[in-house]
């Protein structure tokens, strides 16, 4: 029996292009000049490939459909490869925009579009593991793709530092900054885009939170198991780069919102989701143990941290962000919040 699956021959070299690229980053070589302009000759040699090879790849579908209609899945298999070579080639076109002209970019600049871009993961484990996404372990999405978060220290996973929902918030946010052709990011403003209220003074300690998740971020890798194609390959969740203590830049979009747009898997919320009456920071959005999260030791910070989190999650629920949730209680105590997506 012939499979009709098709392995994409150019899938290697672009994961060589990738580890390199990972390596010029931890390196802190890849703005220097000499380093900068090699790399992107490189790249520039592999869109090339990469055209020339879809255009033959596209003759090949139409003599597959034209001669050989029994073979039509073959053919669905390559269109497959060519549609995700789309999306490669404006990946590496950014990137080498980006390395020519970043010294030119304003890093004092808001998205004026602020769009939700929701995934719309259909997962099992995703659900059960909410508000966390945890090492190791496979995200089997739509029967489309599996795949693993893993860490480049280990200690993040010995210390149970797992993903959640604020890091997925803040990855969200910088790609929105990325679909805006924004790609030198300051951390105040990275906080400023998150926050509702948009405020004029930003604490060293709300800069430090930011800080610290976009470099968890930075510090964990995705295994990307194609079921469909059967390939298989690794990348970063995100490619950054300091510039200094206050900014950073943007080199590349992360898989996840990648994949959901490649896919269908997401959806563009209306921007009245982030006009949300409380600033959207961590301690609004933890859910899961939220007294011993954020240290409420007495019953009035307990009710305030309650009423905010109320608060929030009303105004998402009238703007169609979630479903509903329901507060549990028991013995007249609040036990837990259901939030239904």
């Amino acid at each position: 029996m012939i499979d009709d699956n098709i392995i994409d021959p150019l899938i290697n070299k672009r994961n060589i292009l990738l580890n390199k690229l990972d390596f010029l980053i931890n390196d802190k070589s890849l703005l220097l000049p000499e380093v900068s302009n090699s790399y992107i000759k490189e790249l520039e040699t592999f869109l090339d490939e990469i055209i020339s090879f879809d255009y033959k790849l596209n003759k090949v579908i139409n003599l597959i459909c034209s001669s050989y209609p029994n073979s039509i899945k073959i053919s669905n298999s390559i269109s497959e490869i060519i549609h995700s070579h789309y999306f490669w080639r404006i990946s590496i076109k950014n990137l080498i925009f980006i390395l020519n002209n970043y010294n030119q970019f304003d890093n004092n600049v808001i998205p004026d579009m602020k769009t939700v871009y929701r995934m719309k993961f259909n997962s099992q484990e995703i659900s059960n593991d909410f508000p966390f996404f945890h090492f190791y372990k496979n995200y089997n999405i739509h029967n489309i793709v599996k795949i693993t978060f893993f860490t480049d220290e280990f200690e993040l996973f010995l210390q149970n530092d797992n993903l959640d929902i604020f890091d997925f918030i803040v990855l969200r946010s910088i790609f929105v900054f990325y679909a805006n052709n924004l790609n030198k990011i300051s951390y105040t403003n990275l906080f400023k885009y998150i926050s509702s209220n948009n405020p004029n003074v930003v604490t060293d300690k709300q800069i430090t939170l930011i800080r610290n998740s976009v470099l968890k971020l930075k510090k964990i890798s995705i295994i990307i198991n194609n079921i469909m194609t059967k390939q298989t390959h690794k990348e970063k969740l995100l490619y950054t780069i300091d510039l200094n203590e206050h900014e950073f830049l943007v080199l590349r979009d992360t898989f996840i919102y990648r994949f959901s747009t490649m896919s269908g898997l997401h959806v563009k919320l209306d921007n009245n989701a982030f006009n949300c009456p409380i600033s959207m920071t961590k301690s609004n959005i933890y859910l899961d143990n939220l007294y011993s999260d954020l240290n409420a030791e007495n019953n009035q910070t307990k009710k305030k941290l309650r009423d905010a989190v109320f608060r929030i999650l009303e105004y998402w629920e009238s703007s169609n962000v979630i479903n509903s949730f329901e507060i549990c209680k028991y013995n007249n105590r609040f036990t837990r919040i259901i939030i239904k997506k």
